[in-house]
């Protein structure tokens, strides 16, 4: 039996071909007009530096946003303090290190240990410092941490999701999101109420100096407001084909999963 549906409206989308419409605080995450992606790099010895877009508006209870990550350098040196790279919503647009941020998102960590791999986590904060959510260690955040790691040369393509009271981060090996590595879930409210998240942020931070080199890229950028998932039906039987009306996509149903490429 073959489907034909139209997906969910996106709200928000950049592949960052063409204009740079993101605002920068810092020189080391920006838009790169020359190869159409957006840059960054977690300076060891630097400044907190961030990126964003206005979302304009935001539901506080359903959204889900995606984007591709490659990690071009990932090398722990002798330190063992920290560089990180968030990549969340937020409520405002002042750096990480500051106080009064809601936010939910996926935060990377490359310290001593694992040797040359970043560590994952989820992580929801409620009127704190971003470095709550952020850091493994320490801090007041909701945070979930992934088995899986990042490292050099890979890319993940990952998936944020808030229904509710609860916030998802899912990371797939194919663009298509058809086949999951890892998901992790904190509690979206981080026990107050995180709201107000109008700001699309990628920033970069640090323990102190260290010397660790971590950079990479981002793309593909996509958003969807008042949703929490993508919307293929799930109610068929086995063998069934479904068309996207708008791209011609096809995917392929069986044992309760959509698989790209029918």
């Amino acid at each position: 039996r073959r489907y034909w549906f139209t997906p969910n409206t996106l709200t928000f989308e950049d592949d960052f071909s063409g204009a740079d419409n993101w605002t920068d605080d810092g020189t080391s995450v920006a838009v790169n007009t020359s190869t159409d992606v957006l840059d960054w790099a977690s300076i060891a010895n630097g400044n907190d530096d961030l990126c964003y877009k206005d979302l304009t508006s935001v539901s506080d209870s359903k959204w889900f946003a995606d984007f591709d990550i490659t990690f071009d350098t990932v090398t722990s040196g002798s330190s063992t303090n920290g560089s990180y790279l968030a990549i969340y919503l937020d409520s405002v647009t002042t750096p990480i290190n500051t106080a009064g941020h809601d936010g939910l998102g996926i935060t990377y960590e490359l310290d001593d240990s694992p040797n040359n791999q970043a560590s994952i986590g989820a992580f929801a904060i409620d009127n704190k410092n971003p470095y709550d959510g952020m850091k493994f260690n320490s801090g007041t955040g909701a945070r979930s941490v992934f088995t899986e790691t990042a490292q050099a040369s890979e890319t993940q393509y990952v998936r944020m999701i808030r229904d509710g009271d609860t916030f998802t981060v899912e990371i797939y090996s194919d663009s298509t999101r058809q086949t999951l590595v890892e998901s992790e879930s904190v509690d979206a409210t981080n026990g107050g109420t995180v709201s107000g998240l109008r700001y699309f942020k990628i920033a970069t931070g640090r323990d102190n100096t260290n010397n660790h080199t971590f950079d990479g890229t981002i793309d593909n950028v996509k958003f969807y407001n008042n949703v929490s998932s993508v919307n293929k039906p799930s109610n068929v039987q086995d063998n069934s084909i479904l068309v996207e009306k708008d791209t011609g996509n096809r995917y392929w149903f069986s044992s309760g999963t959509w698989s790209a490429g029918a």
